[in-house]
């Protein structure tokens, strides 16, 4: 089932966290680094997010955790191969389209169901409000 995104606009500070977490029937995806490079690559490209380092690690027996450190934040994708499981995080101060980012995404992965939720980190205080 896939859950609407709430495209609300990011506060005065336009930071924004893209949560995914995506089921694929291609466990075999999930269970080594391979393609997740050039996926998050993807994403980077379509956010016009500049990329300043890299790194990804396989698991043994399998599942992957990759990293992609941004000048606005980051991108990231954890797999669960046992769960199905994909759970990818982009978060960036920059422009964020989910639609877009979104339609990347099931292009490459193809997703037999998703969860997505757009967050905006960092909205600024009311007047006199202490932060807790």
């Amino acid at each position: 089932m896939r859950d609407e995104l709430p495209l609300a606009g990011a506060g005065p500070m336009g930071h924004k966290h893209l949560l995914c977490d995506l089921w694929l029937d291609d466990t075999a995806r999930l269970q080594e680094v391979g393609s997740w490079p050039q996926v998050l690559l993807g994403v980077a490209d379509r956010i016009q997010a500049r990329v300043i380092g890299q790194q990804f690690h396989q698991f043994k027996p399998c599942g992957v955790t990759g990293f992609l450190l941004l000048s606005e934040s980051h991108i990231s994708v954890h797999t669960w191969p046992e769960e199905r499981l994909a759970a990818i995080d982009i978060f960036t101060c920059g422009e964020l389209d989910p639609g877009l980012v979104m339609a990347w995404l099931r292009d490459q992965l193809n997703p037999t169901d998703e969860r997505v939720t757009l967050h905006t980190r960092g909205r600024p205080l009311r007047t006199g409000a202490k932060a807790t």
